[in-house]
């Protein structure tokens, strides 16, 4: 359940990111609420495992506030959240392929379409997309 929830939660953003490059943060703290609920009742991994998850989002944010909004805010929020669900190691994992994702993205697009390197790209997309290959279990 936990796993539809997020997939859910990161397809709805994706879209809400690439068309308004902002995100509702009323409906993130539904998802944050339901997830902790969901880990707590479950006790898969406990708080130590989620606070570490949150600390990763929240070190974006505070990332996000250093650099004055050149990584969003929302991206760190949304990080957040889903380190509630995934825990520490598995937050890590998506954030990182996250990276990955779009530095290939950035790097095909300066070579393919000679983009500018001050072009905005909305991250959560590619969590999206780290998450599907979390999932599917696809090693690279």
């Amino acid at each position: 359940m936990e796993q539809i929830i997020l997939l859910g939660m990161l397809g709805l953003y994706s879209v809400e990111d690439i068309k308004k490059k902002t995100i509702t943060i009323r409906f993130l703290w539904i998802f944050g609420i339901m997830g902790l609920g969901i880990r707590l009742y479950f006790h898969n991994g406990g708080m130590p495992s989620i606070l570490g998850g949150m600390a990763l989002g929240a070190s974006v944010m505070l990332l996000s506030i250093m650099v004055n909004g050149k990584i969003g805010m929302g991206d760190g929020m949304v990080l957040v959240v889903t380190g509630i669900y995934l825990g520490g190691m598995g937050n890590l994992e998506l954030f990182l392929l996250g990276l990955l994702y779009a530095a290939a993205c950035s790097l095909g697009m300066m070579v393919l379409l000679k983009r500018k390197r001050t072009y905005e790209l909305p991250f959560i997309p590619f969590l999206f997309f780290s998450y599907l290959t979390i999932l599917l279990g696809v090693s690279l």
